[in-house]
């Protein structure tokens, strides 16, 4: 799946769908699994290739970073609150406290930047992309789809904000087929 295709978010809030898209259960691949996938997945989301190449270990941090993320906002729609602050700590932890810089405009309006180049400074576009989206308040439309073979990242455009499934034709029908199922099968042992 591309999230160009399926439920984009709105821009910046596009570029944290796409890192964590950059991952696929229904289809087995990592982009952040070799530097070459990454600088490809890169230059596809941002228009150039990146002027720094991830070593191993950032590569690794990145992946945490993603999962952490992706788990968050899995978590913030079913989980305790408990269970939601333990995920917020981790995805805490992951990323550097210094990570944005703030400045301000000629008209004095607030800014918040990357410090950093490199694998820190992604991370700092990403953390400045989550923070826009939390003010223009469409950090909560940001979901991941919630079905366990898929957790794909989709923009939930609906009124209400009570879509589940990054698409109802696939992980949606799979889902409510599965409940069909369990309560037809039990129905019928009864």
């Amino acid at each position: 799946m591309n999230p160009d295709d399926l439920k984009p978010a709105p821009p910046p809030l596009r570029l944290v769908q796409q890192f964590l898209n950059t991952r696929s259960l229904m289809r087995n691949f990592d982009l952040l699994d070799t530097q070459g996938n990454f600088c490809r997945w890169y230059e596809g989301v941002t228009g150039s290739l990146p002027s720094w190449a991830p070593d191993q270990e950032s590569l690794e941090h990145l992946i945490s970073l993603r999962e952490a993320l992706r788990a968050g906002l899995l978590i913030r729609s079913s989980a305790s609150l408990q269970e939601a602050s333990s995920v917020g700590e981790q995805i805490t932890q992951l990323v550097a406290p210094d990570a944005l810089k703030i400045s301000f405009s000629a008209s004095a309006e607030p800014r918040l930047a990357p410090r950093w180049e490199g694998a820190r400074g992604f991370e700092g576009m990403l953390l400045q992309a989550a923070v826009d989206a939390h003010y223009r308040g469409t950090w909560h439309r940001l979901k991941v789809c919630a079905s366990e073979g898929c957790r794909w990242a989709f923009y939930d455009a609906s009124k209400n904000r009570s879509a589940a499934w990054c698409d109802m034709a696939i992980c949606g029908a799979r889902a409510k087929m599965r409940t069909y199922r369990k309560r037809r099968h039990a129905t019928v042992d009864e």
